[in-house]
């Protein structure tokens, strides 16, 4: 495509023209993601030890979320080759998680978060935003854990997750929020719900 651009930028009417396709091939060179591109990512290499993706790198959002995205994609296409595993085999632990996830750019973990547990794969998601987190992933999750947090959306958001709704569970939920110390959280699993 960046190939292309060139030969009409080359072949453009006026600086007009010729300004906007720059403009668009600078854009498009930002997606231009050499490990993904190359095929210098090995996925089955992700199950041995532990590998970590810095996207502070990558320039633009857009290219951001393009990366995870296809990494994320592989890590499922790698998952059911596999098949139904026992046990967790691989973790997927996305921090900062808000600014990946949303309605539009989540479906591949939404699947992940749905099917990755018969096949051995845990997703861990970090975020400082629970509440913006699309539903279908709080309900697929097992375990959610909370620190402290000053915001009163996220608190009254966080404590009704932690009582399932219940109003009287739920204020004792945001006083516990409330008193949380550094290094401190309050743990709730669907395996062991008190």
């Amino acid at each position: 495509v960046l190939g292309e651009l060139s030969v009409f930028i080359a072949n453009s009417r006026n600086s007009s023209e010729r300004s906007s396709l720059a403009h668009l091939r600078g854009k498009l060179s930002s997606l231009s993601l050499q490990p993904l591109s190359e095929g210098e990512l090995d996925v089955e290499a992700l199950r041995n030890g532990i590998s970590s993706f810095s996207l502070a790198g990558i320039r633009s959002a857009e290219a951001q979320i393009i990366y995870i995205n296809e990494l994320l994609r592989r890590i499922y296409t790698s998952m059911k080759m596999h098949g139904i595993g026992k046990g967790v085999s691989l973790y997927i632990v996305i921090d900062e998680a808000q600014f990946i996830i949303n309605d539009s750019d989540s479906q591949i973990v939404k699947k992940l978060m749905q099917e990755g547990r018969k096949y051995g794969v845990g997703v861990i998601l970090a975020t400082h935003m629970a509440s913006s987190l699309p539903r279908e992933i709080i309900a697929n999750s097992s375990t959610f854990i909370s620190f402290y947090s000053r915001e009163p959306q996220e608190v009254n958001y966080i404590s009704n997750i932690f009582s399932s709704g219940i109003g009287e569970r739920a204020f004792e939920v945001k006083k516990m929020l409330r008193r949380l110390r550094k290094s401190e959280a309050i743990v709730i699993s669907y395996n062991i719900r008190e």
